[in-house]
């Protein structure tokens, strides 16, 4: 295991080894490469199909921030009603990906709410 311990101010801290730590790191971007599929794919026929999957394939070119801000754009450009937990889904993605929540696409998003809460 890559784990060892590093002495810090007279106290012993485990020090992840760098390729461990590279690891984690893509585990992190597939798991969120997956989200962003996952996300795209709830609104397969009720976006056009081949639109939709361009902006999914941006994740192949590790463009994961212009795949889900393509993917928002495009809803907003053609008015797709979304659900509340697609709503929701759309803002944890968008702070996953470290993007402003105030971006003028993902604040469309939320005209688009077809069951808003009450």
């Amino acid at each position: 295991m890559g784990w060892q311990l590093r002495k810090v101010n007279d106290k012993s801290f485990p020090e992840i080894s760098t390729s461990e730590h590279r690891s984690n790191k893509v585990i992190k971007m597939k798991t969120l490469d997956e989200d962003i599929r996952d996300f795209g794919n709830l609104f397969m026929n009720r976006l056009d199909n081949e639109i939709l999957q361009f902006a999914i394939d941006y994740i192949d070119y590790d463009e994961r921030g212009l795949a889900f801000e393509t993917i928002c754009d495009h809803l907003s450009e053609y008015y797709v009603p979304v659900t509340q937990e697609e709503y929701n889904a759309a803002i944890k993605l968008c702070e996953k990906l470290q993007m402003d929540i105030n971006d003028i696409s993902i604040k469309h998003l939320n005209t688009l709410i077809i069951d808003k809460e009450k």
